[in-house]
């Protein structure tokens, strides 16, 4: 709508009328200002609002038997649109005047969306949208009850006439999309009064299509699943002219990975693979290297084995033969009667018999299948029986019917077996007793081997001013298996030796370590 300011009031012929200035319009009742019938805002009723020279708001209401109306368009149900668009140029005056006169209005291109009937009340809006070449430019609208019926917009034309393109937008869509989406759909538009269904688009997602598409009507597009990652909506228009815009609207949006899609959770995935693989290197490496610890220890335990099997039969059955040997070659060279013969040939069968049972000890020692507390019991008994035998001490034994069946060391057990025989060696040598006792029992889960005898005793100072080794010998082995050795002995009130060993939570009892000299 173009418009022209005037200082005067024009009649029929287009003459200069007397000059009328106003600051304000009046009612809605009709004035005389000169114009023709006398009536210069004949179509609208009534001014509703008004910021001088920029806009203004009126209503307006036909009837069938409105003289305007019904003298030149007889019986029309609708409202002609000659009448809307001479009612919005009078707004459109209203709206551009000042203190220097009223515009004069004119109005091309005039849209009506929607008819009006006659009777509706019809509200007419006008707003100043710019200049163009000299003319003041209003935009004005009607509407009835929100519905409009007319509309016009200088502002879509163009200098040239052409329209022009108007910004774009998508809806319903954010900067951020969860990755769990299905799909995203893309709505635009772009107005064009003149002929809206010859507009056409072209869009492209950058960073997942690689060439422009371009529609008419359908004026939406929809991506499926789109991988994580920055994307960049583009659309241009193209109007009924074939004009595009070539800057278009652009939508930069964002979708979000899945948890195990984001860097952090990979580096995480990653820092995890490497700490199991260093965990399963390093728990390999360990087990290997037990493995051949192992080994070594095995090889230890059995060359340990060979030397305490070697050192046995040098101490026990070397000097045994030994002096075996020589008393038989004493009782050859020596002229004897038959009573001394008689004795030394039971000297003789007494040391062979010791020997025979010495070699026992070394068989037993060395079988894999003693090496429990129950067999040790059983062997010290028998041992111990044997031993008082050829005396003329009497012997008592005391050992439960069942003891635990406790896995013990071939050490472990050689150490026990060696400290007990010990003791009852000194029994026979030193003790001058008539009668010993041996027990064994298990005590709050410690082992108890106890050698009593009713003989000389001695006193402990004695025994710690002798310079011989056999108590000294039997505390080192007891102690090397984590037990307690107590020796408690008067002169004349007999002797008790005691070997405590702890059964549970020892495990000196399955890797012994060498008694100390």
């Amino acid at each position: 709508m173009e418009k022209t300011e005037s200082d005067g009031k024009h009649g029929n012929d287009g003459r200069a009328a007397p000059h009328s200035s106003h600051t304000s319009h009046p009612s809605h009742d009709p004035v005389d200002f000169g114009l023709p019938h006398r009536k210069p805002f004949l179509f609208v009723d009534r001014v509703t609002g008004q910021v001088p020279g920029s806009e203004a708001a009126g209503e307006m209401t036909f009837a069938l038997d409105d003289p305007m109306f019904a003298g030149h368009f007889p019986g029309n149900p609708i409202v002609p649109g000659v009448l809307l668009t001479e009612a919005l140029a009078q707004m459109a005056g209203i709206a551009g005047a000042s203190e220097k006169g009223f515009l004069l209005s004119a109005i091309r291109d005039m849209k009506f969306p929607s008819p009006a009937g006659p009777g509706e009340k019809i509200l007419l809006r006008a707003k100043k949208s710019g200049a163009l070449g000299g003319l003041v430019q209003f935009s004005v609208s009607a509407d009835v009850d929100g519905r409009i019926v007319a509309w016009h917009d200088p502002r879509w034309l163009s200098r040239e006439g052409r329209a022009s393109i108007a910004r774009l937008s998508a809806l319903h869509t954010g900067p951020r999309i969860p990755p769990s989406h299905h799909r995203i759909d893309f709505e635009f538009t772009a107005p064009s009064l003149p002929a809206p269904e010859n507009v056409r688009f072209r869009y492209r997602l950058e960073g997942f299509d690689e060439d422009w598409t371009e529609v008419g009507t359908p004026r939406t597009a929809t991506y499926s699943r789109l991988p994580a990652g920055d994307y960049r909506f583009r659309v241009l228009a193209c109007n009924n002219t074939g004009v595009w815009n070539e800057a278009g609207t652009t939508l930069a949006f964002t979708v979000a990975p899945f948890l195990w899609q984001t860097w952090w959770f990979r580096l995480g995935l990653l820092s995890g693979f490497a700490l199991l693989l260093g965990g399963t290197v390093r728990y390999w490496s360990q087990r290997q290297l037990r493995r051949e610890l192992e080994v070594l220890e095995q090889k230890a335990a059995l060359e340990r084995e060979r030397a305490r099997i070697a050192r046995d039969l040098h101490d026990d059955l070397g000097a045994s033969l030994t002096q075996v040997g020589l008393m038989i070659e004493e009782s050859r060279e020596q002229t004897t009667s038959p009573e001394e013969m008689k004795a030394q040939s039971g000297q003789i069968s007494s040391r062979v018999r010791s020997l025979a049972r010495d070699l026992d000890a070394v068989v037993w020692a060395v079988n894999p299948r003693n090496d429990s507390l129950v067999n040790l019991a059983a062997y010290l008994s028998q041992f111990f029986l044997e031993s008082f035998r050829a005396t003329t001490v009497r012997t008592r034994l005391d050992v439960p019917e069942e003891l635990p069946d406790q896995p013990i060391s071939p050490e472990a057990r050689q150490h026990l077996f060696l400290a007990a025989k010990e003791a009852m060696n000194n029994v026979i040598k030193h003790a001058n007793a008539t009668e010993v006792r041996l027990k064994m029992a298990v005590t709050a889960k410690v082992f108890e081997l106890r050698l009593e005898d009713d003989g000389i005793g001695f006193a402990p100072d004695t025994v710690a001013a002798s310079k011989r080794h056999g108590l000294r010998n039997l505390r080192a082995r007891i102690e090397a298996l984590g037990g307690r050795f107590t020796v408690v002995s008067e002169p004349r009130r007999g002797t008790t030796v005691s070997l405590n060993v702890p059964l549970v939570g020892n495990t000196l009892l399955h890797q012994p370590a060498e008694p100390k000299a």
